[in-house]
């Protein structure tokens, strides 16, 4: 539902959005521009491959762990009546009932 990715959002761009509203950049736009080399740089992207890695890990381990805790009838939801997406489909486009 729409309230779901506002609090979805809300949750993921907080701690972000506090970090860059706190952050003192005085003088920033004074400086010399940053070169594209020193930007890709092997240290630079090295940071972010093991950022993304670790990210990923710690999002499958945490699905992991929420499917062998509450098994995988948490990841499906009310909405899909135990159906395929196929069989959804079809009864949307015909006019049948969403769960009948």
């Amino acid at each position: 539902t729409s309230a779901q990715l506002l609090w979805i959002n809300l949750i993921t761009e907080s701690l972000p959005v506090l970090a860059l509203g706190t952050e003192r950049a005085q003088g920033l736009m004074e400086g010399p521009p940053v070169s594209s080399k020193e930007l890709l740089s092997a240290r630079s992207v090295l940071f972010m491959v093991v950022f993304g890695v670790l990210q990923a890990a710690i999002v499958v381990g945490i699905f992991l762990f929420g499917v062998r805790f509450w098994g995988n009838a948490a990841a499906s939801t009310p909405s899909t009546c135990g159906r395929s997406g196929i069989e959804r489909r079809s009864r949307s486009f015909s006019g049948g009932a969403p769960c009948s």
